[in-house]
C-alpha cells in the first residue's frame, strides 16, 4: 500500500513539472518572437534571448506554483524581472532595452485603454 501512495504522488509530481517546462516553453516562444519581431533582432540574439526568456518564465511558474503569501509572491515576481532586465540589458544594450521598455509600456497602455 505504501508503495501505491509513493507511485501516485511521484507520478503526480513528475506530472505537474512536465506541464511548467510545457508551458514555460511554450510561453518563451511567444516572448521571443515578439522580442525579434518588435526590436528587429538579428537570429544571434534570438537564443539568447530566449535562453533569459526561459529562464524567467520557468522561475515565474514556479513562484506561482509555491505555496506563499501574495505578498511574498509579488516580491519575488519582482526580483524575477529584474534580473531579467540585467540580462537583457547586457545582451541588448540600453537603447534596445529602452525600445523595449516603450514598446511593452504602450503595449500596456492600449490594453487599459480598451
Amino acid at each position: 500500500m505504501k508503495k501505491i501512495v509513493v507511485a501516485i504522488i511521484l507520478t503526480l509530481t513528475i506530472s505537474v513539472g512536465f506541464g511548467q517546462n510545457k508551458a514555460a516553453e511554450k510561453m518563451t516562444i511567444a516572448n521571443t518572437k515578439e522580442m525579434v519581431k518588435a526590436l528587429s533582432l538579428e537570429s544571434d540574439l534570438e537564443s539568447k534571448i530566449y535562453d533569459i526568456n526561459l529562464e524567467k518564465n520557468t522561475a515565474l511558474l514556479a513562484n506561482k506554483a509555491k505555496e506563499q503569501s501574495e505578498e511574498e509572491m509579488i516580491i519575488n515576481r519582482k526580483g524575477i524581472y529584474k534580473t531579467a532586465q540585467h540580462k537583457f540589458r547586457e545582451v541588448l544594450g540600453k537603447d534596445k532595452l529602452k525600445e523595449w521598455n516603450v514598446y511593452k509600456n504602450a503595449q500596456s497602455a492600449s490594453k487599459k485603454n480598451k
